[in-house]
């Protein structure tokens, strides 16, 4: 259902994250990437849902192509302009932390310290 509404609505951001994530569940991770990609295209900035799909494509870190990877700085800086502390807590979600510091660093290295200091140490990486 969620594909035949997408051929409907091909621009439907929140219905190509949708996608995403039941594909993560099937362990199509490829096809999610393929899904969050999407998103990111077709809605760059939608409050109250973007921290969701970042989330998302943290997850999917080691499956995004560079194009994709852009597109997630993209949106880290967004979040670190209008909602920089829920940036910094997810980056202390074990998950998250390693792909979250990876992208500041890489992406944002003017924030880093910052991003850093705000998020403190991390105790279950060890």
């Amino acid at each position: 259902a969620l594909q035949r509404s997408l051929r409907q609505r091909p621009l439907d951001p929140l219905g190509w994250a949708r996608l995403a994530y039941v594909k993560v569940q099937q362990g199509r991770r490829a096809e999610a990437a393929e899904a969050l990609s999407r998103s990111l295209a077709t809605g760059r900035f939608i409050p109250g849902f973007m921290q969701w799909r970042f989330a998302q494509g943290l997850g999917l870190w080691d499956d995004l192509d560079d194009t994709v990877k852009a597109g997630m700085a993209d949106q880290a800086g967004l979040l670190w302009r209008k909602r920089k502390w829920n940036l910094i807590r997810l980056g202390r979600v074990a998950p998250f932390s390693a792909p979250l510091e990876t992208l500041m660093r890489d992406y944002h290295p003017a924030s880093l310290d910052e991003f850093l200091h705000g998020r403190g140490p991390l105790r279950h990486t060890h």
